[in-house]
């Protein structure tokens, strides 16, 4: 009995030293105060076990700060934009205007000719030239159109340079009265002497001088004035060889000529071919680029008449030539 109170008072000695000391190297409980005012993270919970992670959606990309593109080529809703120097459509720099020197031309006889050329055009080309009817008019390879006999048609010019092409049509009008040919004759007895050909008509009493002043009282001219001595020799060469009675050349001197008027009563009526001929020679020379600029290169190629009554000979260079023709040739 003793035995066994010495055994149990052994026992609760044992157990109250092992209560003191487990209490004195316990560890101490976790400090959940704030340092630098920033709260330790409570204790983590531990994981759930055998749960499946959620798949998660990947977000969408954000736009690069310094504005690139993102994948799929558009920035923010808004098209990618083009450099300046990308070619877009139509090239960057304006393709020059070209344009043919002539669209409508009317020749008054046959053999008048003038040449088709594009204009507005710099550089090395090529030009391809087609007359749709050469019954009426010709077209050699340089573009020189050469009317041949009444009635229209088309010439075609087809430019080429780097690539470009451009193709233009002019309207050639061939508008004179072919002379039927002579039936033959028939006898009626003796022939009547030949009238030699250098011998003038009657003189009509023609003021070309009073004609010039009322045409030019009646339709507006350029600055005309008269041709005479150097400047007679230098715009109608031949022409001051030629005796006149009568000799009235009236021109432009500008460069913008847009009309001209000249009246001549020649002394021996051999000379009337010789004067038209000159009169001829001055309108080609400024078809041919003496006019300079379109608008009176197609004045001088579509409204430009010469002709003849007797000794006298007119050239006119107008807008209002056919009414002009009337009214010389009812002077006679």
């Amino acid at each position: 009995m003793k035995r066994s109170l010495i055994c149990i008072l052994a026992g609760a000695m044992l157990l109250s030293l092992a209560a003191c000391g487990g209490k004195e190297n316990a560890p101490p409980p976790p400090d959940h105060s704030v340092v630098d005012g920033t709260p330790d993270a409570p204790p983590k919970e531990p994981d759930t076990p055998n749960v499946p992670d959620t798949p998660t959606v990947p977000d969408t990309p954000e736009p690069p700060a310094d504005g690139g593109k993102v994948e799929d080529g558009v920035e923010d809703g808004k098209e990618e934009d083009i450099p300046e120097d990308s070619a877009v459509g139509d090239s960057l720099a304006p393709v020059a205007e070209v344009q043919a020197s002539h669209t409508d031309v009317t020749f008054r006889s046959a053999g008048s000719s003038f040449r088709l050329r594009p204009q507005e055009i710099t550089g090395a080309y090529t030009a391809r030239f087609a007359s749709e009817d050469e019954t009426i008019a010709t077209v050699d390879e340089n573009g020189r159109v050469a009317a041949v006999s009444p009635g229209t048609t088309h010439v075609t010019m087809e430019v080429e340079q780097a690539g470009e092409r451009w193709t233009f049509s002019c309207i050639i009008r061939c508008i004179w009265k072919e002379e039927a040919p002579a039936a033959p004759e028939e006898p009626t007895g003796p022939e009547e002497p030949e009238v030699p050909v250098d011998t003038p008509p009657a003189d009509s009493g023609v003021d070309l001088a009073a004609f010039y002043e009322t045409i030019t009282g009646q339709y507006e001219f350029g600055r005309l004035q008269a041709f005479e001595g150097d400047l007679l020799a230098n715009y109608y060469p031949g022409l001051e060889n030629i005796s006149t009675n009568q000799l009235l050349v009236m021109g432009v001197m500008m460069t913008f000529n847009n009309g001209e008027f000249c009246l001549v009563e020649v002394s021996d009526s051999g000379d009337v071919e010789t004067v038209k001929g000159i009169f001829q020679a001055r309108i080609q020379y400024m078809i041919d680029g003496g006019a300079w600029y379109p608008g009176p290169t197609a004045q001088w190629t579509s409204n430009s008449r010469i002709v003849s009554n007797g000794n006298y000979v007119m050239m006119v260079v107008h807008e209002h030539c056919e009414e002009i023709v009337e009214a010389f040739q009812a002077l006679f």
